[in-house]
């Protein structure tokens, strides 16, 4: 199978969300900009090629935005911790009436 890609700027072809970083050539140190193919052979193996010229390139981390297919979990922070609370829905149980009954001073004239 054969796909046409555009380089990045940053040296790199996204293929099927996998991201390959070419390496520079002797006669080439940068392929931004310029059209590449990438072809997939049945067994899965990737092959680059520029005017039929083979491309030399490694496997690179994937980017943010590739990450939707990730097995890995994203963490959006610290873990919630619960509210603790002695109130139910924002009212004063029995004892805590009582308590606060005892603490409130009487309007005794």
């Amino acid at each position: 199978m054969r796909n046409s890609r555009k380089v990045a700027r940053d040296n790199t072809v996204k293929y099927r969300w996998r991201v390959l970083q070419l390496l520079p050539g002797s006669d080439r140190p940068s392929y931004a900009d310029l059209r590449v193919d990438v072809l997939e052979r049945a067994d899965g193996e990737l092959m680059l090629r520029y005017q039929g010229q083979a491309v030399d390139f490694q496997e690179g981390e994937p980017s943010s935005s590739s990450l939707w297919g990730a097995t890995n979990p994203i963490s959006f922070g610290p873990e919630p911790q619960p509210i603790v609370s002695d109130t139910t829905n924002g009212h004063l149980n029995g004892g805590q009436r009582a308590l606060l009954d005892t603490l409130e001073p009487t309007n005794e004239e």
